[in-house]
Formats: structure tokens, C-alpha cells, sequence
């Protein structure tokens, strides 16, 4: 198995998010579904992200101080047409705004501040949201997407698949 080359600070964000694991030696190893295509997509969300991390910061405030602007996991992954586990995994990471519930929310419960969730659809799109907006099934659309080298956001292999909603529109409404 071929060893990525990686700067240090970026070895134990990619080794949380289960992309890869640190050998004995130091070497970082992708973990067997992981590929170039996913390192490069994870290059692009930290880019993305970090250009995009100021006013998200300012936004969580924000949204921390309205409490009509939260909605909860299991919402938000119906509304993103992936699984709760997919929200879950992007929260923690920071893909998704999560907030302290509060109100009609149980407590310890972790929340989606709608914003963050608004911004996300902005800039990405999962296979289950494609599905339904094409009226096409998912394995047809997952083939294409793979064929046409559309990568998945850089996530684990168990979890929904995500993709950038520009790359998707290229391949996707592509007439056959």
C-alpha cells in the first residue's frame, strides 16, 4: 500500500476522521477504501472551509444567541437525504455547525444550526438529494459519478455519500 506524504499538522485531522492510520515507522497510511482522489478532495474542503472559517465562526454565534435556528440530527439528515450517522460524522468534524440543544431539545443533545446546513447545500449535494432531483436511482448515479471521476467528499466509506454540488452538475445532467 502506497504511503501518503503529508504534512504533520494535517496527520491527526486524517487520522480522527478515519481516512487513515499512523504505522510504527510514521508513515501515514490510507486506510484500504481511501485513494488520491480522496486526498485531494480533503485538500479542497480544508481550503473551502478554512476561506469559509471566519464568517462560519461569526454565523455560530450567531445562531448560538436565536433559538429558532437549530434543527436536530436526525432533521438535518433527512433534509440532506443521508443517515443521521453521515450528520453525526460531519458535525464532529466541523463540516456542520453543531450547537448545544436547548428548549424543546433533550439536553446533552447535539443540534444543526440551520445556517450551517443552508451553507453546506450551497457547495455540496449527497447522492440521496442527486437521486431525487434527477428522478434517476442511486447505483446508476453513484456509477456515473464514479466514471465521470466525480470525487466524494472525504469521508469514511460507511457513510452517505457527498459530493461537490459544481463537480456533480458537470456529470450528472449530462445528456447519455
Amino acid at each position: 500500500m502506497k504511503c501518503w506524504a503529508y504534512a504533520r499538522r494535517n496527520a491527526e485531522d486524517l487520522i480522527s476522521r478515519g481516512l487513515a492510520e499512523l504505522k510504527a515507522v510514521g508513515d501515514i497510511i490510507p486506510m484500504s477504501f481511501g485513494t488520491q482522489k480522496m486526498l485531494d478532495a480533503y485538500e479542497r474542503e480544508k481550503i473551502s472551509f478554512r476561506a469559509a472559517g471566519s464568517s462560519s465562526r461569526n454565523a455560530a454565534d450567531e445562531e448560538n444567541a436565536q433559538c429558532g435556528s437549530r434543527i436536530s440530527v436526525s432533521e438535518a439528515a433527512r433534509r440532506l437525504r443521508v443517515t443521521a450517522k453521515t450528520v453525526a460524522y460531519m458535525v464532529q468534524h466541523g463540516v456542520l455547525c453543531g450547537l448545544a440543544a436547548s428548549g424543546r431539545y433533550r439536553r446533552g443533545t447535539t443540534v444543526v444550526a440551520a445556517n450551517s446546513l443552508t451553507q453546506f447545500q450551497e457547495s455540496f449535494i449527497s447522492l440521496g438529494e442527486l437521486a431525487a432531483v434527477t428522478q434517476r436511482p442511486q447505483g446508476a448515479l453513484s456509477m456515473k459519478l464514479r466514471n465521470g471521476g466525480v470525487a466524494l467528499l472525504a469521508m469514511p466509506h460507511d457513510l452517505s455519500r457527498v459530493h461537490w454540488r459544481e463537480d456533480v452538475s458537470v456529470v450528472a445532467f449530462r445528456e447519455e
